[in-house]
C-alpha cells in the first residue's frame, strides 16, 4: 500500500492518531490503516493518489474535498470517499476545522461494498442515523493497536459500518428517492449542456423544481449551490481544453458555455490561481 505524490504540512497534523493492524491479510477485505484526526485550521492532505479506498466521516467542524475537478463543502454528519487511482485534496476550514474518523481498506470485496452505498455524485454520503454510525467508528478507534484477535474485530466493525451505510440506501423512502432522482437528473443535465449558455433557471425547469428548492437540494447534498456546481463543471472542462488543444482562450470560453470572455478569465484565475494562458504555459507538456 502506498500514497503517491504525498503533499502535506506536518505542522497541521500533530493531532493525528493513526493505527496500522498487524500484518494480517484477508483477500476479501483488509484494513490498511484507521484512526482519528482533529485538524488544525487550514490543515490539508494532497494532492495525493492512493491505491486503496479511504473513508472519512466528519464528526465536527467543516472543510472542503476536491476530486475530479469538483469541490464539496462538508460538515458534521457527512462522509466522503477517496477511490484508488484518483487525485484528491482535502482541507480543514480556517475558522472551524473539522474532526473526523477515517478508515483505509482494500480487497476483492472492497469495491462491491463501496458500490452498494448510495453516494451523491459518487463520493459523498450523509447517513440518516449518524449517531449509530459514529458509535461503530468509536468502537473501531478504541481497538487501536490490534493483536490477531483484534484484527478480526476491526474487519467485523468495518462490515458493520458498511451495513449502516447500505441500510440507508435500501431503506430510503419515496421522498428521498424523488430528491435523489431530481438531483441526478440535474447533474446529468448540467453535464450534457454546460457547453451551452444555460442558467440555473434552465436546470430548475428541466427537473420541474423551483430554483430555490433546487438550491436547497444542492446545498444539502453537495454543499455547494447550483451555480457554483455549473461554474465548476465549466472551468474543469476549460482546464482540460487548455492542456489538450491549441484553441484560443476566446474559443475555449465559448466551448464551455461562457459568453463573456473577461468573466471567464476572472473566474478561471480565481479557481486555479492562473490566467488561462498562464495555466497552459505552466502545465501543458510538449
Amino acid at each position: 500500500m502506498k500514497v503517491i505524490n504525498n503533499n502535506i504540512d506536518l505542522n497541521h497534523h500533530k493531532n493525528l492518531e493513526l493505527f496500522y493492524p498487524q500484518e494480517h491479510r484477508n483477500n476479501e477485505l483488509s484494513i490498511y490503516h484507521y484512526g482519528k484526526h482533529i485538524c488544525a485550521p487550514s490543515g490539508f492532505w494532497g494532492p495525493d493518489v492512493r491505491d486503496y479506498f479511504l473513508l472519512h466521516f466528519v464528526v465536527s467542524g467543516k472543510g472542503i474535498y476536491r476530486v475530479n475537478g469538483k469541490e464539496y463543502s462538508l460538515g458534521a454528519g457527512q462522509g466522503f470517499l477517496i477511490k484508488p487511482g484518483e487525485t484528491t485534496f482535502y482541507k480543514a476550514d480556517e475558522t472551524d476545522p473539522w474532526e473526523y474518523y477515517f478508515v483505509a481498506f482494500h480487497g476483492s470485496r472492497a469495491k462491491t461494498l463501496v458500490d452498494s452505498v448510495r453516494w451523491t455524485d459518487g463520493y459523498i454520503c450523509k447517513p440518516r442515523d449518524f449517531d449509530a454510525l459514529k458509535k461503530r467508528l468509536r468502537e473501531l478507534y478504541a481497538v487501536k493497536m490490534p493483536n490477531e484477535g483484534g484484527g478480526y474485530k476491526i474487519i467485523g466493525l468495518l462490515y458493520l459500518i458498511f451495513s449502516e451505510l447500505i441500510s440507508d440506501a435500501a431503506d430510503e423512502g419515496q421522498a428521498s428517492d424523488e430528491k435523489q432522482r431530481a438531483l441526478d437528473t440535474a447533474l446529468d443535465y448540467i453535464k450534457a449542456n454546460y457547453a451551452s449558455p444555460i442558467r440555473v433557471t434552465d436546470v430548475a425547469d428541466h427537473v420541474c423544481m423551483h430554483r430555490s428548492n433546487l438550491y436547497k437540494l444542492f446545498k444539502e447534498v453537495l454543499g455547494i449551490s447550483v451555480i457554483d456546481y455549473l461554474h465548476s463543471t465549466r472551468l474543469n472542462a476549460a482546464a482540460s481544453l487548455l492542456l489538450m488543444t491549441d484553441l484560443s482562450v476566446l474559443e475555449i470560453a465559448a466551448k464551455v458555455g461562457y459568453t463573456d470572455t473577461p468573466h471567464f478569465c476572472k473566474a478561471f484565475k480565481k479557481r486555479y490561481l492562473f490566467t488561462p494562458l498562464g495555466y497552459r504555459k505552466c502545465y501543458k507538456k510538449g
